[in-house]
């Protein structure tokens, strides 16, 4: 066996490997032991038919194929213990040619973390203001959820609520038909096509109108580009909102049990103030998350933004079906490939990857630990919360996996915490350890 190794400046290991022909000669028997339980080979039981016979039945192709799914993994793991080489991750495995066997395996190795002074990190804060601005546009859209749709004697207008019939064909065919249907049209909003509703703008009540919606063959939509849209709409009814008076009546009907409109609009300063602070907190974390990547020395193996492209499309793709929309619906309405998307989350699983490895190290130096009681008193507020999925969430979160995914929650969210604090310059720092370990990335 020949073998060639290279290390990259990327933290990667690479093992270039050919096998002698005779060295294939072990694997093609432990491949035939795993192919002949699962063939079915005319005239033998199971797992009988001599390997000559089986070769015959399935080719010796498929013979091979099966004996290099065996032979790249475990012949990889052995050269890494040979080499001594601290894999990361799992290993990628790339087969180049069958006769002779030749195939390259790229190690992941240990990232490079530096994190430099990190106690000199300062992140100025910003003051948060409500102004009254703010609070009367809440307390307007309070008062328009509140307020009745009225009829009204006009033209149509953007916001309004119709009563009408459509009917509608698509490149001649029938596209949508109904009676006495609700729209409420809204400018820019591609409901049921783009420009749909601003051809309601202006008709009154009683009136109908036939229009035509053509859209270009280059439009950017595909579900659009090069169809033609033909209309005939009648407007039955037109109807406002009619907002309520600005008074202590009206803020006694809005139901959380208020005196009066003075009482509602401390409320409702209370809780933009509240908003606004979390909101100042996320951004806080995140510039001093920034600030410690910026002055970082991180090199990491590609295979690491590679999985975390893998799981943010996995994630997608997740949130797709529980919308009842299949992936290859989306990239069809999207009019992207499955390439194109890796390439546009790429940057966001790097800038991710890039910051759970910093934060690894930092909780390493500061020696921040996570209690089993606070892994078990996590869990069981999770479950207190999943409401009629307590019982499945309980039994997810009491398996090895479930706890260590809670723990490294909660060890994230202590690090942030105290990087937050050393930002602020209210931590005293702890001593670093000496050698810091890197532990998975999240």
């Amino acid at each position: 066996m020949k073998v060639a190794t290279e290390r990259t400046t990327e933290s990667q290991a690479v093992l270039n490997v050919e096998l002698e022909p005779e060295e294939l000669e072990q694997w093609l028997d432990k491949a035939y032991k795993r192919l002949v339980q699962r063939v079915v080979v005319p005239g033998f039981r199971k797992g009988k038919a001599p390997r000559p016979i089986l070769e015959v039945q399935v080719g010796r192709e498929r013979l091979v194929e099966e004996a290099i799914q065996i032979l790249v993994p475990e012949t990889t793991e052995k050269l890494i213990k040979e080499q001594s080489l601290e894999a990361f991750a799992e290993p990628k495995f790339e087969v180049e040619k069958t006769n002779p066997v030749t195939f390259k395996a790229t190690i992941p190795l240990k990232p490079d973390v530096d994190l430099g002074d990190y106690a000199s990190i300062r992140v100025a804060t910003e003051p948060v203001l409500i102004t009254d601005d703010q609070v009367t546009k809440v307390i307007d859209e309070i008062r328009w959820e509140q307020a009745p749709w009225v009829p009204v004697e006009r033209p149509v207008q953007m916001g309004d609520m119709l009563i009408l019939d459509i009917d509608s064909k698509v490149d001649g065919r029938p596209f949508m038909s109904q009676k006495g249907a609700t729209h409420r049209p809204i400018a820019e909003v591609p409901d049921p096509v783009p420009g749909f509703n601003e051809k309601l703008a202006g008709m009154a009540k009683g009136e109908a109108r036939e229009f035509t919606i053509a859209f270009a063959a280059d439009h950017p939509a595909r579900q659009w580009a090069g169809r033609s849209y033909a209309f005939k709409v009648t407007i039955h009814e037109v109807k406002e909102k009619k907002l309520p008076e600005l008074n202590d009546e009206f803020a006694k009907g809005v139901g959380d049990g208020f005196e009066g409109l003075e009482k509602l609009t401390e409320r409702v300063r209370e809780n933009l103030r509240a908003s606004a602070e979390a909101d100042a907190r996320k951004r806080y974390e995140e510039q001093a998350l920034d600030a410690l990547v910026q002055q970082a020395k991180i090199r990491f193996p590609p295979v690491l933004t590679e999985r975390e492209v893998e799981h943010i499309l996995s994630d997608q793709e997740r949130e797709l079906r529980a919308s009842n929309i299949t992936w290859d619906d989306y990239l069809r309405r999207t009019g992207k490939t499955l390439e194109q998307l890796q390439e546009e989350v790429a940057p966001v699983a790097a800038k991710r990857v890039v910051r759970s490895l910093a934060l690894s190290i930092l909780a390493e130096k500061e020696r921040i630990q996570v209690a089993s009681a606070e892994v078990d008193a996590q869990s069981e507020s999770i479950v207190k919360g999943s409401g009629e999925n307590a019982a499945r969430i309980r039994q997810a979160l009491s398996t090895k996996a479930g706890r260590d995914s809670v723990a490294q929650s909660l060890l994230t969210r202590k690090t942030v915490e105290r990087l937050v604090a050393i930002a602020r310059g209210e931590q005293p720092i702890a001593p670093p350890a000496e050698t810091p370990a890197i532990g998975k990335t999240t």
